[in-house]
């Protein structure tokens, strides 16, 4: 699989990209394209593309979280012809690889924390790439219904990101999200 990284906003791979983003989430799930491409302007964001025998296979938009000195999966999602396949997790041990080589400590995501099946599955697809839940903090957005908790990845069991708690976690996701809405 090729990783292909961008940090600035490019309407022709984001052209390939956004099939496997509106198969990925259902509409209600989804940022409108000008808050993704604001995260990317404006947010310090990254569009994320896995590529194989040339198809768009995955895609991510990730964010810098420079306070901490880790990375935000924002949004990530596996084309429905190469689910179950390990497609997802091949690109995310690409995005992994791509946060270390930035010099980054790790990777921060947050998961739907409501007991369904669908978000018990996504738990095990992180814990089963070595994603820690974070403390028991459960953060409610006010603009969707489903409560939240972060996980975190660290390359290094001694990272700071390691010892910050999912309050403090959710303030620096919401800081990315902040300038991802601005001017929307």
């Amino acid at each position: 699989m090729e990783l292909i990284t961008k940090d600035e906003w490019d309407p022709l791979l984001w052209e390939r990209l956004e099939p496997v983003y509106h198969e990925g989430f259902p509409p209600h799930g989804r940022k409108p394209v000008k808050v993704i491409r604001n995260a990317v302007e404006r947010g310090g964001g990254f569009l994320h593309g896995g590529v194989e025998q040339g198809e768009v296979a995955a895609m991510a938009l990730t964010g810098r979280l420079g306070e901490i000195r880790a990375l935000l999966i924002d949004y990530i999602a596996v084309a429905q012809a190469a689910r179950s396949q390990g497609m997802g997790r091949r690109f995310l041990d690409a995005i992994k690889a791509w946060a270390r080589a930035q010099g980054l400590e790790g990777i921060v995501i947050e998961i739907e924390c409501e007991e369904t099946p669908v978000n018990r599955r996504r738990a095990s697809f992180w814990e089963n790439n070595g994603f820690q839940l974070v403390g028991d903090y459960v953060h409610q957005y006010i603009w969707v219904p489903e409560p939240y908790q972060a996980m975190v990845f660290a390359f290094d069991a001694s990272a700071e990101l390691l010892q910050r708690d999912g309050a403090t976690l959710f303030r620096l996701m919401g800081g990315f999200h902040a300038k991802a809405y601005r001017g929307t």
